[in-house]
């Protein structure tokens, strides 16, 4: 941190606004909104901000248990020799399931990424200019909105991956190790859901957005304000042993 510049953790002053249209993704598609916030430490000056919110599908997804996005996995065993395993011995009982089968995820790295893309509202302020609008996954994906000079305020829609490609195989298989090292004389269940939460289990703390947004210092100067903050992501997660 250099001397001229500011930081402020959770600055989320103010109210999501329906000023100005709202827009996904595409830089420069980003509505303004008006300066009516709190003010900062110069008297009569509105206090910078920045925060992000996850909001519901749409389309609403088809699982309505489910607002802000449906993660399906399906597991697949295979024998010794490399050969699929058929799925009425696996969903038969765990005791006949075999040490030298291996289970992988079958859906792609790109399947799961699709799959684990949320809805976000952006929003900032500052009188004095926002200069950068940054938000980082964990995967290091970043969604950089242009700002041209002077910008005093943005607000609308983007879409990013909440969660890394590895939190997800690595659940379903850790789901299978368990039902392994249960009991044994009975079925397993068809599926089992978890309703994650970026940062906590069975997620990581990983699993999360960062937001990075600056904007000009009153002071001058070449001052800045650093405004950052962490968002855990929102999505249901069901693993199936049942092949589709």
């Amino acid at each position: 941190m250099t001397n001229n510049e500011t930081y402020y953790k959770n600055s989320t002053k103010g109210k999501p606004s329906s000023d100005g249209p709202p827009a996904v993704g595409g830089p420069g598609d980003f509505g303004t909104l008006p300066l009516g916030i709190d003010d900062f430490e110069s008297p009569g000056e509105p206090q910078p901000y920045a925060f992000l919110k996850q909001l519901p599908l749409t389309p609403a997804s088809d699982h309505t248990d489910a607002p802000f996005g449906f993660v399906s996995i399906h597991l697949r065993a295979f024998d010794a020799q490399g050969n699929p395993v058929p799925n009425s011995i696996v969903l038969s009982e765990i005791e006949n399931w075999q040490s030298a089968w291996t289970w992988e995820v079958r859906e792609t790295e790109n399947e799961i990424r699709q799959a684990c893309m949320g809805r976000w509202l952006a929003q900032s302020a500052c009188i004095h200019g926002l200069t950068i609008f940054r938000v980082t996954n964990a995967e290091g994906q970043q969604f950089n909105q242009q700002l041209p000079a002077g910008k005093q305020s943005l607000h609308g829609e983007f879409m990013m991956q909440g969660f890394r490609v590895s939190t997800i195989r690595s659940i379903a298989i850790n789901w299978v190790n368990q039902l392994i090292a249960g009991p044994q004389a009975l079925p397993p269940p068809e599926y089992e859901e978890w309703d994650l939460v970026g940062s906590n289990a069975p997620a990581t703390a990983f699993d999360r957005l960062r937001l990075d947004a600056y904007c000009n210092s009153s002071s001058g100067n070449n001052g800045s304000v650093h405004m950052w903050d962490h968002y855990d992501s929102k999505v249901k997660l069901r693993v199936s042993l049942r092949d589709q």
